[in-house]
């Protein structure tokens, strides 16, 4: 699995009402917060520990923190000078790989640690009802990375 599930984790719970994402924060729902009455009570109090140690935590320093344990994360960086890591650049060639066990993210992860620059999907019908393996989303989300998208399903296997 990849190293980044929380786009995907943060959009389903925005689409199921939960949060709302603002643009310097994340903010809790009324329907989050009933929902959250039924969290297990374990995870109940790993939240807490987490509400604690970061409460006093701005979000550029938990950014900066998040960055100096992780330099791959600041690989789209902006501004640039912030970028501790650079992406890799593959020789021309041609990858195959399948999408099932991925997330979206991971999967994008993977093309960036491997330095591919264009996803040619080979799909004849490129739909899916996995979170952002339809066609537009994928497209839209390689397009944030800087990755290239082309739907070619002549080069797939006939069905």
């Amino acid at each position: 699995m990849g190293r980044f599930p929380s786009r995907y984790n943060l959009s389903r719970l925005e689409h199921k009402g939960n949060v709302r994402c603002l643009e310097k924060e994340i903010a809790l729902t009324n329907e989050g917060a009933r929902t959250a009455t039924g969290v297990p009570s374990k995870l109940q109090a790993k939240i807490r520990v987490l509400r604690r140690r970061y409460a006093d935590v701005t979000t550029n320093d938990l950014v900066d923190s998040v960055y100096a344990r992780h330099p791959w994360f600041t690989l789209n960086a902006d501004p640039p000078e912030r970028r501790a890591a650079s992406r890799p650049d593959a020789e021309p060639a041609i990858f195959t790989l399948g999408y099932q066990g991925f997330m979206i993210d991971g999967l994008l992860n993977l093309l960036l640690e491997q330095g591919v620059t264009t996803l040619v999907d080979v799909r004849a019908n490129p739909v899916a009802r996995r979170y952002g393996f339809h066609k537009s989303t994928m497209r839209k989300s390689a397009a944030t990375l800087g990755i290239g998208y082309l739907h070619e399903p002549a080069l797939g296997v006939p069905s």
